[in-house]
C-alpha cells in the first residue's frame, strides 16, 4: 500500500514526509539527501520528485549535529588575488561535490597577525577539517592549537609542521628544469625573482635553484623581489635593464603573475623578451598560454594538488589513525616563446 505524506499544517516539511511521499523508508530517503550512491537511480528519482513537490529543504546544520560532522571543510588561504589560488579551489571543490561536502573559505593574508583569530573562526563553526596554505612565519601557538584541536589538517604547498598531512609540487625538479632549459639554449647568468615573502615554498625554490646552477658549475642567481600584486613590475625591469649590462641574460620568477608583469614590463622598455632576454615562470596557469609571447613556465598543475589535497583531507576524516604522509606531485616544462637562444 503507498503510503501518502500527511505534514501537519503549518509545520515543516520533514524526511519522514518525503519518505511516506515516496514510499520508501526514512533510511533511504535520507540517503538520497546526503548524495548517497548505493540508492538504485529509479527510487532516487522518486524522492527527489517527493522533495520537490513537498518543498523539502534538507537541514543540513541539524543533520550534522546528530552525526557529529558539519560536511563543512575549511580552506585557508594567504590571499585570492593571484589567479592560482582560483584553479587551486577549483581542484578542492570537485572533490568535495562529488563527495557531498562544501568548504568555508577564509584569507588569512602573508602577515600572520590574523591567524588566531582565522582559526577560531574556523574551530566556531565546526569546520570537520582545514586545507592550509600558511602565511609565512605562521606562530607555533597556531600550530600547537592545530594540534590540540584534533582537527584534521592538510598543508598545501607551503609547510609548517611534519606533524600535519602534505601536498605540494616538486619544487626541486621544476627548478632543474628551468635551469636546464635556459642552459641549453646558452645562458650562464641568472636572476631570481622571488615574492619577498618567507615561507617554505620560497625556501625550497631558492635552495633548489642554487643546486641546479651549481650542479652546472654556473655562478649563483641574483635574488630580485617583488611584491605582487602591489609590484607592477616596472621596478623589476629596470633592475633587470641594469643587471643585462653585468651579463645577467634570463629570470626565473617566482609564480606566472610575477613573469607576466615583468614581461610586459620589460616590452614597454623595448626589450624583446625570448630574444633579447629570456623570463620563464613558475605555474603552469592557463592566462599564461593566451598572452603573447606565450610564457614558458614550470607546470606545477594547481588544479591536480587541489584536488590532492581535498582527497586527503576526505580520508583523513574518515579516518583519523591514518600515518602522516607527503605527497609530491611531478611538474614539467611548458616551453613557451618568452625563452630564446642566447647568442
Amino acid at each position: 500500500m503507498t503510503r501518502k505524506a500527511q505534514p501537519t499544517s503549518g509545520n515543516a516539511v520533514t524526511l519522514m514526509d518525503v519518505a511516506c511521499a515516496a514510499n520508501v523508508s526514512r533510511a533511504t530517503a535520507s540517503l538520497v539527501v546526503r548524495g548517497s550512491p548505493r540508492v538504485a537511480a529509479a527510487t532516487r528519482e522518486r524522492v527527489e520528485e517527493a522533495m520537490r513537490r513537498l518543498g523539502y529543504v534538507y537541514n543540513r546544520s541539524a543533520a550534522g549535529l546528530r552525526s557529529s560532522r558539519s560536511g563543512v571543510l575549511g580552506v585557508m588561504l594567504p590571499g585570492i588575488s593571484n589567479p592560482f589560488f582560483a584553479e587551486f579551489l577549483e581542484g578542492i571543490e570537485t572533490v568535495l561535490q562529488s563527495a557531498g561536502l562544501t568548504n568555508f573559505l577564509v584569507i588569512s593574508g602573508e602577515e600572520a597577525a590574523s591567524e588566531g583569530r582565522i582559526l577560531r573562526l574556523l574551530f566556531e563553526h565546526g569546520c570537520d577539517g582545514l586545507a592550509i596554505c600558511p602565511p609565512q612565519d605562521m606562530q607555533a601557538t597556531s600550530v600547537q592549537s592545530l594540534l590540540r584541536s584534533g582537527l584534521s589538517v592538510v598543508q598545501a604547498m607551503r609547510e609548517i609542521s611534519d606533524r600535519f598531512d602534505y601536498v605540494g609540487p616538486d619544487y626541486a625538479a621544476g627548478m632543474r628544469l628551468a635551469v636546464d632549459h635556459l642552459a641549453g639554449l646558452g645562458h650562464r647568468h641568472f636572476a631570481f625573482v622571488e615574492t619577498g615573502f618567507c615561507h617554505s615554498a620560497t625556501r625550497a625554490r631558492t635552495a633548489a635553484l642554487s643546486a641546479a646552477l651549481k650542479t652546472l658549475g654556473l655562478p649563483p642567481a641574483v635574488i630580485l623581489r617583488a611584491r605582487m600584486p602591489e609590484e607592477d613590475g616596472s621596478g623589476l625591469a629596470e633592475a633587470i635593464d641594469n643587471l643585462r649590462r653585468d651579463g645577467v641574460t634570463a629570470a626565473i620568477c617566482f609564480n606566472d603573475l610575477i613573469a607576466l608583469s615583468l614581461c610586459g614590463s620589460l616590452a614597454d622598455r623595448g626589450i624583446r623578451v625570448g630574444r633579447d632576454f629570456s623570463v620563464v615562470g613558475f605555474d603552469g596557469m592557463a592566462m599564461g598560454q593566451m598572452v603573447r609571447p606565450r610564457l614558458t613556465t614550470i607546470g606545477i598543475q594547481p588544479r591536480s594538488i587541489g584536488r590532492a589535497v581535498a582527497e586527503r583531507l576526505v580520508a583523513r576524516i574518515g579516518d583519523r589513525q591514518l600515518a602522516v604522509a607527503r605527497t609530491i606531485l611531478p611538474v614539467r616544462l611548458i616551453a613557451g616563446e618568452t625563452t630564446g637562444p642566447q647568442d
